[in-house]
């Protein structure tokens, strides 16, 4: 490189600093004096804006003084609405109006109806409508010649001012209009306002009358002349004006209406156009709204020149010189500086860089500090700077946050208290504060955080850096720790156990509400163990026992704990001990107290006894005695003979046992309910108990069954049983006394069933037995009787029970069959009765007499009748494929207690169906006791049926108590002669005029009447004459098979046998019905089987 290179190098690199500076200042300067420009037309802007608002409000002020002169000629028109031309022109010069600059004309628009127009001209009279609206006074005439008498109606702008005038009371400002006038500039507008006549009375309701409409006061004003007035008092000095009016303020004018034009100045740029915003030019439009009364004028001006002084526009200039020449002065400065130290722009450079790492190492750790850090002016309290965790804090970012007070985001309730705190701190009173705080988070919500707030630094430049850590999980927990707390407290205190510190002085230093309901009121203040003691139990002896019991408790507990320290949660516990401690309402209660040592003492565990003790005291009763009566039960019952047989072998003495049972106690409860049969018992074993020595024991067995137990009753059975007749007898004397229970009076029978003991090696359960079997004895003659135990007895209950069991066995092994006995009507067979019989496999047939009793008895009559009814329907449909056989009616009994069952029609009707018989040919034979029983459900029931063509008899009719009234009320088709009455109607008067009189009800009612064990050819001659024609018995057969009754059918010559009595037969007057008819109408409605013959 050539010395000429290398000084043009060091050249260079000694002038770029001050190249640079230059540069730089150059920079600077043009942007300040452009700064300054742009402030410079912001005043210019705003002195512009300002000139306009002036000049709107000159305007304004120009138009409120003519609505205000108008209302005072309204006012004086009100006084002396027909004052004339003259005097109208006086007012008007003494108002000085023509004064007033714009002022064209003053004017009265009078209203008037067409009566009221006698002098003008036909020209109103010929107009539409009831009112006219004319200019009746002037001023002044010269010049406004051409509107005097001017009709509003000719100009709809002008009428609709007026219209608003009069519906407002108020003065208005008319739309633009053109002056007749003549003159350059014809656009103005009128001021008016309403004239009304002065009323002082009343309309004839009573009400104020309304105010008579006059017309209206005007002032017509010329805008051009007004906006000129504004030119000459310099309102308008470098403003171009253009004003249109908007249209009325109420109602708004429709959307799209363009704004009128009012005044268009010389100098607006688009002369002739609407100008509004920016023109074409660029030039900026200000715009200002007017109200004029009741109408919006929109005043656009543009500024025509500039508002700033001569200084004011060379200042731009005068700021870059001046920038400028200090920038040559810094560039020569630093040129000689960089020639003098040419080092030190390496050391700036390098102290900068140790700078830039330095604030990057503090700007990293203040960035990721694990909590808040704010930085704070100490003198304003302004946040300057935060880091990323103090805005993940608050939830707002960091320019939101600075310049904001560091106080701000706290909460309200301590906000004072805070700012005192923190001038203190800033005055350095307070070398640091640190503090818990409530802060609100950007979305309203609050969170718990704790402020380190310390001082940097001294005077202006003071700052006060801020850590602020959320706590909110902390303040939770601890939130948690004290509710906890006082929950467990709530809970100490509401346990059900005394809970209680005995301290090792003795004294008590807590307990809770269990504590003190049971053993608190010893505990007073102050007051040792010794002294608890004393109150729990006041006799001094037992409470010694006690105390001592309790100390060695402590002594066991104290001697656990030393032993194995740290080994078992049971070391150091007091063992439950039951106390009698007296309790605050001077009782006596059983308390358990156990207990724990602790370091601070011993804690007492007290537990109340005393509903346990109920309890097991309730549980035992409920155990050994009946719930009801509260008598002893059979348990305590079975302890106690047990105790008796032991006792009476070892004496050689005899006792008994007595089963008592209430008679018809099931109609009573039917009849009473359930609970006044509960309130019976009770009643039964307050009289029983009373009837009794102290010395009997009597206990409820179960139900209506009471046991009376005696011992020591004599030395052998024959004394025994004289005893307990007397006894018996006292009981019975007793219990004959009414008993009134819900204001009835009952009687009470019981059947009493006894039994011995004392002769034979018997079990309680023996001789329980043996008493109830001689109850069912004592039942079975009668009731209201005393029946002691028969050894026979015994072995006929268990050949009950075994029949019971084999009658079982005999409806699945099908050992039951049905027996036909005919029955003759008019000396032929018309059909049958079924009656069953059992054939036993060992006893061979049984007769019903043997075993219906028991059948009904245990429950087995339903099922037996079940089948009974199905066999019947299938030897129906049986015989109706035999044309012999195909017309029998077939009878069946049914029982009681299967007719009313809840299903027994359905049962009737599924058999029917089942097998495919004719109902008519099915007939059911009921019993007297059975109509006893709910007759509407009867009723219900027989009707169904009846409705399906199967026929009912009234089976044995005359040995029964039933009211005659049933004849009439159900649907019967036959009456049944009992054979009791058959048996001896021709030795017998009573039983022939029985069945003289069952014939002739039977046959006024309508109903067929049929005999039954006839079997001699002299009763059936005595039926016959009574005119009872069908009968059955003896005397033609007994029940036979099914084959022997079919092949006693066929004997009979087939043109002889007659075909059965239809339903309608059975039904009429004997005289009118017919001796046979057709086979299908055979037999009435259906019915169900029953099974005893």
């Amino acid at each position: 490189m050539s010395v000429f290179a290398q000084r043009t190098l060091v050249a260079i690199r000694a002038a770029w600093p001050a190249a640079t500076v230059m540069a730089v200042g150059m920079c600077l300067s043009a942007v300040l004096a452009l700064q300054q420009q742009r402030a410079l037309e912001r005043i210019d802007l705003q002195r512009h804006t300002q000139q306009a608002q002036s000049a709107r409000q000159a305007l304004e002020m120009r138009l409120d003084a003519y609505a205000v002169m108008v209302q005072h000629v309204a006012n004086q028109l009100a006084a002396s609405p027909e004052m004339g031309q003259s005097a109208f022109a006086r007012m008007a010069q003494a108002l000085r109006i023509q004064a007033q600059p714009g002022m064209q004309a003053l004017s009265f628009t009078r209203a008037a109806t067409q009566r009221g127009l006698p002098g003008q001209d036909q020209a109103f009279t010929a107009r539409p409508g009831p009112h006219y609206f004319f200019i009746d006074y002037l001023w002044p005439l010269e010049g406004n010649e051409s509107i005097a008498g001017l009709d509003m109606h000719d100009r709809p702008s002008l009428m609709a001012s007026m219209v608003r005038s009069r519906d407002s009371a108020a003065a208005v400002v008319s739309a633009p209009f053109a002056l007749k006038q003549p003159g350059e500039h014809a656009t103005a507008v009128l001021v008016r306002a309403p004239v009304f006549a002065l009323v002082d009375h009343q309309s004839p309701d009573g009400e104020a009358a309304q105010p008579l409409f006059l017309g209206t006061a005007d002032v017509s004003v010329r805008v051009h002349d007004l906006v000129q007035d504004l030119h000459e008092r310099g309102f308008l000095r470098r403003l171009a004006l253009a004003m249109h009016d908007a249209g009325p303020t109420s109602p708004l004018p429709p959307a799209g209406i363009s704004p009128l034009p009012l005044y268009l100045g010389a100098a607006w740029p688009e002369r002739g156009q609407e100008a509004a915003g920016m023109g074409d030019t660029g030039q900026v439009v200000l715009e200002q709204t007017l109200q004029a009364q009741d109408r919006l004028w929109r005043l656009n001006f543009i500024p025509m020149g500039t508002a700033l002084s001569w200084t004011e526009r060379v200042q731009p200039l005068v700021l870059f010189a001046l920038g400028m020449l200090v920038s040559a002065l810094l560039a020569s400065l630093a040129a000689a500086w960089w020639r003098r130290h040419p080092s030190s722009w390496a050391q700036l450079r390098a102290s900068s860089r140790s700078m830039r790492e330095s604030d990057a190492r503090f700007q990293a750790l203040f960035e990721q500090a694990a909590v808040g850090v704010v930085q704070v002016d100490a003198a304003s309290g302004n946040v300057l700077h935060v880091n990323r965790r103090y805005c993940d804090i608050t939830g707002h970012e960091a320019q939101q946050l600075c310049q904001r007070p560091l106080l701000a985001l706290l909460a309200a309730e301590t906000l004072e208290g805070d700012r005192v705190l923190l001038q203190e701190l800033t005055a350095g009173q307070r070398g640091a504060l640190q503090i818990e705080r409530q802060l609100r988070r950007r979305d309203g919500t609050l969170v718990w955080v704790e402020l380190h707030i310390s001082a940097l630094g001294h005077g202006p430049s003071r700052r006060l850096m801020a850590l602020v850590q959320d706590i909110s999980a902390r303040r939770h927990l601890q939130q948690m720790q004290r509710d906890g707390s006082r929950h467990l407290r709530m809970v100490i205190q509401r346990l059900p156990l005394g809970l209680a510190m005995l301290q090792d002085d003795g004294r008590f230093a807590y307990w809770n509400e269990e504590f003190m309901r049971l053993a608190g009121h010893g505990a007073t203040a102050g007051m040792d163990g010794d002294g608890w003691w004393c109150n729990m139990c006041p006799d001094e002896a037992r409470r010694l026992r006690m105390q001592r019991r309790f100390e060695a408790a402590q002594a066991r507990a104290r001697v656990a704990q030393s032993l194995h320290s740290g080994e078992s949660d049971s070391c150091g516990t007091l063992n439950c001990e039951e106390y009698q401690l007296m309790g605050s309402d001077g009782r006596t209660r059983s308390v358990s107290i156990g207990g724990m040592l602790l370091d601070e003492g011993c804690l007492l565990i007290l537990q109340d006894q005393s509903q346990r003790k109920t309890a097991e005291e309730e549980i035992r009763r409920l155990a050994f005695h009946d719930a009801l009566t509260g008598l002893p039960n059979r348990r305590l019952l079975v302890d106690r003979l047990q105790q008796a047989l032991a006792s009476s072998r070892r004496r050689g003495r005899c006792g008994a046992v007595m089963l008592l049972d209430v008679d018809n106690f099931k109609a009573f409860n039917d009849s009473l309910g359930l609970e006044l049969g509960d309130v019976l018992l009770r009643m039964i074993a307050e009289r029983l108990a009373q009837s009794l020595g102290p010395e009997a024991t009597l206990a409820r067995h179960s139900g209506d069954d009471f046991v009376v137990l005696l011992e020591d009753l004599g030395k052998d059975s024959m004394h025994a049983a004289s005893q307990l007749e007397g006894e018996v007898q006292r009981m019975r004397s007793l219990l004959q006394q009414p008993l009134q229970l819900a204001g009835q009076s009952c009687h009470i029978t019981m059947s009493i069933g006894a039994s011995l003991f004392g002769e034979q090696e018997l079990s309680a359960d023996e001789v329980l037995r043996r008493a109830e079997m001689a109850m069912y004895q004592a039942k079975g003659m009668g009731r209201n009787t005393l029946q002691f135990f028969d050894p026979q007895l015994q072995a006929v209950l268990r050949s009950r029970t075994a029949m019971e069991q084999e009658m079982r066995e005999g409806l699945v092994r099908s050992q039951f069959v049905l027996y036909y006995q005919p029955q003759m009507a008019h000396g032929r067979i018309v059909g049958a009765e079924g009656l069953l019989r059992w054939n036993h496999p060992r006893e061979g047939l049984v007769p019903p007499s043997l075993f219906v009793s028991l059948a009904e008895e245990t429950g087995l009559i339903q099922q037996l009748g079940e089948w009974v009814l199905g066999e019947a329907c299938r030897q129906l449909a049986q015989w109706a494929a035999d044309p012999e056989m195909a017309c029998m009616v077939l009878a069946v009994n049914v029982s009681p207690r299967q007719f009313h069952q809840a299903r027994f029609v359905e049962q009737v009707l599924q058999a029917l169906k089942e097998h495919g018989a004719n109902p008519r040919l099915l007939k059911l034979e009921l019993t007297e006791s059975l109509l006893l029983a709910d007759v509407d459900d009867t009723a219900a029931k027989m009707a169904t049926l009846k409705a399906h063509g199967v026929g009912f008899s009234l089976d044995d009719f005359g040995t029964g108590y039933s009211s005659l009234a049933y004849l009439k009320r159900l649907p019967l088709d036959q009456l049944k002669i009992d054979r009791s009455f058959v048996r001896d109607v021709l030795s017998d008067p009573n039983d022939a005029a029985i069945a003289r009189t069952i014939v002739a009800l039977g046959t006024s009612l309508g109903l067929q009447v049929i005999a039954e064990g006839v079997e001699t050819e002299a009763q059936r001659q005595f039926l016959e004459d009574q005119s009872c024609h069908v009968w059955q018995g003896y005397l033609l057969s007994p029940p036979v098979p099914v084959r022997s009754f079919e092949a006693l059918v066929r004997e009979a010559a087939p043109a002889q046998r007659p075909p059965a009595l239809s339903p309608a037969c059975l039904t009429q007057p004997a005289q009118h019905r017919p001796e046979v008819v057709e086979c299908t109408d055979a037999s009435t409605g259906p019915e169900v089987p029953s099974n005893h013959s």
